[in-house]
């Protein structure tokens, strides 16, 4: 990397994030990278993982950080295994007779889908509270008590507690793709490199 950094290097990287992890990526790494190499553009998209995967395969994003299950990533540059739990306010209450009200993340979302989809083979009734693209709007709306959601075990907040009793969902990967235009450059392998040593939950 320092080689890299003597070079004057420049160039433009697309690169998306889902909206639960921006602000650590723009917070936390991405002032860092743009101070030690200014002359390289960094163009950055918010979206759904799915949509962020899509986007690569079209062309859209250079590269990208997507949560898919695990079992998907054989081939993928895993930064982090995470632990999705179901979660609500400390003074939920889970009642098998009424359907368990979801917050449930904006589609095409890899957490929603694991939800409605683990429910749906329970046999367990569900209805929609909130519908939000915002990881924030959905915290705040379980920590009201107003619903529960699937969320990284390392990011329940104080205002959270684990639910016990709901469908068992496997672990997810967070990984480091790139974009299917068959091309790589020295600003988008020094991004990715950079990703890998800063990532944190």
């Amino acid at each position: 990397m320092e080689e890299i950094k003597g070079k004057r290097l420049a160039g433009r990287v697309i690169f998306g994030i889902p909206d639960e992890y921006a602000a650590h990526v723009i917070r936390d790494i991405l002032p860092g990278f743009a101070t030690s190499w200014p002359n390289v553009v960094l163009e950055v998209k918010t979206a759904p993982s799915f949509k962020l995967r899509d986007q690569l395969g079209r062309g859209k994003l250079d590269l990208a950080i997507v949560v898919q299950p695990a079992k998907e990533s054989r081939s993928a540059d895993v930064l982090t295994v995470t632990t999705p739990v179901w979660v609500g306010s400390p003074s939920f209450v889970i009642d098998d007779s009424r359907p368990l009200p979801l917050a449930l993340y904006a589609e095409p979302c890899p957490y929603r889908a694991a939800m409605t989809s683990a429910l749906q083979s329970a046999g367990r009734k569900w209805r929609v509270i909130l519908d939000s693209g915002s990881t924030q709007v959905i915290k705040a709306c379980v920590e009201s008590g107003l619903a529960v959601t699937l969320l990284d075990r390392a990011r329940v907040s104080g205002d959270m507690r684990v639910l016990d009793g709901l469908p068992h969902i496997e672990d997810h990967d967070v990984v480091l793709m790139r974009g299917d235009r068959g091309r790589t450059t020295d600003a988008m392998e020094l991004l990715a490199t950079t990703l890998r040593q800063r990532f944190r939950l």
